[in-house]
């Protein structure tokens, strides 16, 4: 991780972000940890303090964002784990995005302050303005298939065909992730479960860099 790419990214939040105060800089265990107020002022204000933990494999990886002054309830409803650690997004959403803008600066804009303005919404008229997904990996998957544009169940093998080509092949998402993603026909039923024995291999191997002639089959079949 580049010490002056990060020094840079965090000069453009005081530079550009107005609602962005009081920020602070260190680094812990080959990481850098950013302390900032985030403000909103609208139909909905708010202003809560975070934890910016950027991981050594950025831009590769996204950074975590933590709640440190308690505002948002350490329940899974609230998409707040008991640490304090936010989900923000969809992995999907949040890869898919922020490879094509990798600086802090965009991360705060399209994902911290859309947080807390929907956990604040959702506080004042006890409803999210847009929705929510599922909870944990089902959640994911209904992410994913609207990425892929998937609008009805399909098949479990030509879902994950989609899946290899659209994102392992382009790396849209980090190994953890795809792995999280390849183990899903043990716990969700959403889609056809028919022959699913016959196809492991998809499961096996979907964290293969190469693209294989039977993967090929799969899609072009």
């Amino acid at each position: 991780m580049d010490k002056y790419l990060i020094q840079s990214q965090i000069n453009e939040i005081g530079r550009e972000g107005y609602f962005c105060s009081d920020i602070n800089l260190n680094e812990e265990n080959s990481s850098f940890i950013i302390r900032l107020n985030c403000s909103f002022k609208n139909k909905i204000s708010f202003s809560n303090k975070i934890k910016i933990c950027v991981p050594k494999e950025y831009p590769a990886l996204i950074p975590k964002i933590y709640d440190i002054n308690n505002i948002i309830p350490r329940e899974y409803n609230y998409h707040c784990s008991q640490n304090g650690e936010l989900c923000l997004e969809a992995p999907i959403n949040l890869y898919s995005k922020f490879r094509k803008h990798k600086t802090l600066y965009f991360f705060i804009v399209e994902f911290i302050i859309p947080f807390y303005y929907n956990f604040h919404y959702k506080k004042k008229y006890l409803k999210y303005p847009y929705g929510e997904y599922s909870h944990g990996l089902e959640g994911e998957i209904e992410a994913l298939k609207e990425y892929l544009g998937i609008k009805n169940s399909i098949p479990l093998e030509k879902f994950m065909a989609l899946f290899y080509a659209e994102i392992v092949r382009y790396k849209i998402l980090p190994y953890a992730e795809i792995k999280k993603i390849s183990d899903l026909y043990h716990k969700l039923s959403i889609f056809d479960q028919n022959n699913i024995h016959s196809n492991l291999f998809i499961y096996n191997h979907i964290h293969e860099d190469r693209y294989s002639t039977h993967k090929k089959k799969l899609l072009y079949n």
